[in-house]
């Protein structure tokens, strides 16, 4: 589970669905075995994440979430934090969402840590939904994540199919489309990092919603890049309203 998607996704549904309800504010709290992004390990390990987000009636919304994190670009330890807003809403049996997400991270422009290009990220995203089904697309404005100063498209499917009343089985299949090529490692390892233009990223797993607030799952995640091994993730959130 990605809890940074949660948290939008749960964003959206509460401007989306909330009927006659009035605008929401909202937390969410997670740990995780790893936080993974696009199929790319992030933190090295285990990561604590929490989220703020405020829906209205209207389908606005408008939110932050941050999670610590520990890759090579970075230097070292620090925390990623994600300011995001948009418009979800339904056309007949249609959600759709609209939105902008600026990803920053706290360790650009310390000393030794200040690539070119940056790591700060600023995307345009969107989606819709047809049922359990999700397609997406999100296409960067500027820097991305310290791998190019070219706009990154990125494409996904996404399946999340209710099993129980509880549990969901999920799916997620993405595409990162780099206008030039770039230098990737993903595992970290010594050595040369993969000169690539494309990679795909995938998941899969189990998911429960329970009526505490709180939401375990457990996935495979993986990318089609060499040398990139399937991962297992152990993760759980808890979601609150304020």
């Amino acid at each position: 589970m990605n809890f940074k998607h949660l948290a939008v996704a749960a964003a959206v549904s509460s401007a989306t669905f909330s009927g006659a309800a009035l605008a929401q504010l909202s937390g969410n709290v997670g740990l995780t075995s790893e936080y993974f992004f696009r199929g790319l390990a992030q933190s090295g390990g285990s990561a604590v994440s929490g989220g703020l987000d405020y829906a209205a009636e209207s389908g606005f919304y408008v939110g932050t979430w941050a999670s610590t994190i520990n890759f090579a670009s970075a230097e070292g330890s620090g925390t990623e934090v994600d300011l995001y807003a948009g418009f979800g809403g339904e056309a007949g049996s249609v959600g759709y969402d609209i939105g902008a997400i600026y990803y920053w991270y706290s360790e650009e422009g310390e000393a030794g840590a200040d690539p070119d290009p940056s790591n700060n990220t600023f995307e345009l995203y969107g989606s819709l939904g047809f049922g359990p089904v999700t397609l997406g697309v999100a296409y960067s404005l500027s820097d991305y994540f310290a791998l190019t100063d070219e706009s990154v498209l990125y494409t996904y499917l996404g399946l999340s199919l209710p099993i129980s009343e509880m549990l969901s089985f999920d799916a997620h299949v993405g595409f990162t489309s780099f206008d030039d090529p770039v230098a990737l490692n993903p595992t970290g390892d010594p050595g040369a990092p993969a000169t690539i233009d494309e990679y795909l990223d995938y998941s899969i797993g189990i998911s429960a919603r329970l009526e505490s607030g709180f939401s375990p799952a457990f996935s495979f995640v993986g990318t089609d890049l060499d040398g990139d091994d399937l991962q297992a993730v152990v993760s759980v959130g808890y979601e609150f309203g304020l």
